[in-house]
């Protein structure tokens, strides 16, 4: 019984210590990008989109290096589904979110689009190394296809990704970095990034132990990594997702609560989930083929309903979100306590 305390206690000061460090190296290195003369448009794209998906970043690298594909399986895609169902669904609870129709007809469907692409690949049972050097392709050409405009909210949609991509345009693209000349100011940047690079070391002590406890604990109660990686991992590095998306909704930004709800699913299942295949091959298991694949998708088609056309999502909307990620929870439950039928 100590034994089960102490390792959760150090689950939990791990989770604890990984969302911190996150979001003071969001934070710093965000000053030291302003400071060496980055425009805020593209720190706001990269850093603050990438950064609240840190967590899901480190630990699925740390799972990868150790031998646990199924825990970054179920982290990646179980942080989706609960950045959709539970996070974004909790957030249209407490205001109806008002939305751009930018972020709906290009970010929406690109997630959309991803979560497909991904799940096609679960159907050929392992993800190669090949697959995901694609996946990384498509993020890094989204990435650049926003850069090459000057503000969000452009009259750039999905299709005009698609044309994009497909027409290798992103590689003709090159990035434009304004160059400060105030070398007080780069003596503040060179501070904020030693700050940054030591909550770094943070990050991954964190992630480590977050990796480590989930796979004693799963070991420990008789489920699988995956089922922890969909459940507890996947809800504990959400975390900054949640917060930022509630302090957003309470202010009446909903356009922010979506779109950073956007491209953290985007990180996700295109970039992080593309890294941690480069380490090492990922085999799907039946339960992840068959449910949590397409669920991620059945999710993600349901909110761009909800928001098509309309640009909000009212509260009843966001409840029927955190009704069906409830559901997910209870089948995923009862999927280990068939304890064979499906393999999470």
């Amino acid at each position: 019984m100590i034994e089960y305390i102490f390792n959760i206690f150090l689950f939990a000061i791990g989770l604890f210590v990984l969302i911190k460090a996150s979001d003071i190296f969001v934070d710093k290195i965000s000053i030291f990008a302003k400071s060496v003369g980055i425009s805020e448009f593209i720190i706001g794209l990269t850093l603050v989109a990438f950064g609240t998906s840190m967590p899901e970043f480190v630990s699925s690298i740390i799972a990868s290096i150790k031998g646990s594909p199924q825990l970054v399986v179920g982290n990646l895609l179980g942080s989706n589904i609960a950045n959709i169902g539970l996070i974004l669904g909790i957030t249209g609870m407490i205001s109806v979110i008002r939305l751009e129709e930018g972020v709906i007809r290009r970010d929406g469907y690109i997630m959309l689009a991803s979560s497909i692409i991904v799940y096609l690949f679960t159907v050929s049972v392992e993800l190669s190394r090949f697959e995901a050097l694609m996946l990384i392709m498509m993020y890094v050409s989204y990435l650049i296809f926003l850069f090459k405009e000057k503000t969000i909210f452009e009259t750039d949609f999905f299709e005009d990704y698609l044309h994009f991509f497909i027409n290798f345009q992103f590689l003709k693209v090159l990035r434009k970095v304004n160059h400060a000349g105030d070398r007080s100011k780069h003596v503040v940047a060179y501070k904020e990034l030693f700050i940054s690079l030591g909550c770094l070391i943070f990050v991954i002590i964190g992630a480590d132990l977050i990796v480590d406890k989930s796979i004693w604990l799963a070991g420990a109660i008789g489920v699988t990594e995956g089922f922890i990686g969909l459940t507890i991992v996947a809800l504990g590095t959400s975390l900054p997702e949640l917060s930022i998306s509630i302090a957003a909704a309470r202010k009446g930004q909903g356009d922010i609560a979506l779109g950073n709800i956007l491209g953290s699913n985007i990180v996700n299942i295109l970039f992080i989930l593309g890294a941690c295949v480069l380490i090492a091959p990922i085999q799907f298991t039946r339960f992840t083929t068959f449910f949590v694949g397409p669920f991620m998708i059945f999710l993600s088609a349901m909110l761009m309903m909800f928001i098509i056309g309309k640009n909000r999502l009212k509260r009843w909307q966001g409840a029927v979100l955190v009704g069906f990620y409830l559901l997910f929870i209870l089948v995923s439950i009862a999927n280990q306590l068939l304890n064979g039928i499906f393999t999470v």
